[in-house]
């Protein structure tokens, strides 16, 4: 089995703000570091900062993914029936629906819930959960990032770890960008 490596894009910006109003325009999540006596201090305290909301926000996400945002799946099938192809069309069936369902909250948990269960203990479920996110986030061309995870998973279910590998690299670069 492959050793699914998580990759969580996340972008960040700092600086200060000059009032409490100016927060209620943005749409973010804040992390205040607090203050370091010295810089090499801080960028530990800046990594340390990040991992741990990371942390949070997975876990969040994955119980999320395992309890199906309690919405009951209407879909049964599960991905070790399908063939390698037949998988990556039904991938991309989702992930099309993901995208379709963005700003309707039932209907995104729906297909979500759907696509836990098609995938319900599958070795690539760390990249499920990395599609979902991505789905939902409004990263500049995450369509072709979205891609990337689908061939991934593909690979994998077809146990060609080589182009497994080769899309792993894509999506390192692409979110290197």
């Amino acid at each position: 089995m492959i050793d699914s490596a998580k990759i969580y894009p996340i972008s960040s910006t700092q600086g200060a703000l000059n009032s409490l109003d100016e927060l209620r325009d943005i749409e973010v999540d804040i992390i205040n570091g607090g203050k370091v006596s010295c810089m090499s201090g801080a960028l530990p305290n800046l990594m340390n900062l990040t991992s741990s909301y990371m942390i949070n926000y997975i876990t969040q996400l994955e119980g999320e993914l395992k309890t199906n945002g309690g919405i009951k799946p209407t879909f049964t099938d599960h991905y070790s029936t399908y063939s390698k192809e037949q998988f990556r069309k039904k991938m991309y069936e989702f992930m099309g629906a993901l995208m379709d369902a963005l700003g309707d909250n039932k209907r995104f948990n729906q297909v979500k819930s759907n696509l836990v269960v098609f995938t319900k203990k599958s070795p690539f479920l760390p990249d499920v959960v990395n599609l979902v996110g991505v789905a939902q986030t409004k990263i500049p061309d995450k369509f072709n990032l979205m891609n990337f995870y689908v061939e991934k998973m593909a690979a994998i279910h077809g146990e060609d770890f080589e182009k497994a590998g080769e899309f792993s690299k894509k999506i390192e670069e692409f979110l290197r960008k």
